[in-house]
């Protein structure tokens, strides 16, 4: 037996009373097995929560990344996984074209922010890719021309960064060093006039 301040009048009492002889206070002991269960309620439902969510993801990465194919109901989904940056989700889908046939597993990133599907381009930047660049220097299609260059150029190397933390070049053009900088298109042109 030992003493213990009460609650409410903070008078030394003994840890063994059920109320304070002084204040009339009733003490509030918690058992073990109470803590237990109340432990064990918590777990339960954040694991509860923790499915809910999965499920709940999975359906809208589904559903994202069937809205914008030719043949939805042909999709195949597979190995997504919760990328790097946080609301990225990475994955594969194997779905046939206009055509009919199935294109092979194609990556693509899903960003739950936007509700937005981005597949990666696995054709890399050429040299006809940086001339028609260039020449489109003065035409409307110049900023179409930049993005699906930059596309090519970055699409793998922003795929592995997002997704799994890898960075690297992936054997890209050399050009592509240059994609962001207002010089590209000198630098096309004095790669190319020799």
């Amino acid at each position: 037996m030992s003493l213990i301040q009460c609650q409410e009048c903070h008078k030394e009492i003994s840890d063994t009373a059920k109320s304070c002889p002084h204040c009339g206070f009733k003490l509030k002991k918690f058992s073990l097995s109470k803590l237990f269960i109340l432990i064990l309620v918590v777990c339960m439902a954040v694991y509860a929560g923790i499915l809910m969510y999965g499920q709940f993801s999975n359906q809208n990465i589904e559903k994202a990344v069937k809205a914008v194919l030719n043949d939805p109901d042909s999709a195949k989904i597979s190995k997504v996984v919760q990328g790097v940056d946080a609301g990225i989700f990475c994955g594969l889908v194997n779905a046939k074209n206009k055509f009919g046939a199935y294109v092979g597993d194609t990556p693509f990133m899903y960003h739950t922010e936007t509700n937005q599907v981005e597949f990666l381009s696995d054709e890399k930047a050429t040299d006809y890719d940086f001339k028609r660049y260039a020449e489109s220097a003065n035409t409307e299609n110049f900023q179409q021309e930049y993005e699906a260059l930059k596309k090519k150029c970055t699409s793998l190397s922003d795929y592995s960064k997002r997704c799994f933390g890898v960075e690297g070049d992936f054997d890209n053009h050399p050009l592509c060093a240059e994609i962001n900088s207002t010089l590209l298109i000198g630098k096309i042109h004095e790669m190319y006039s020799n």
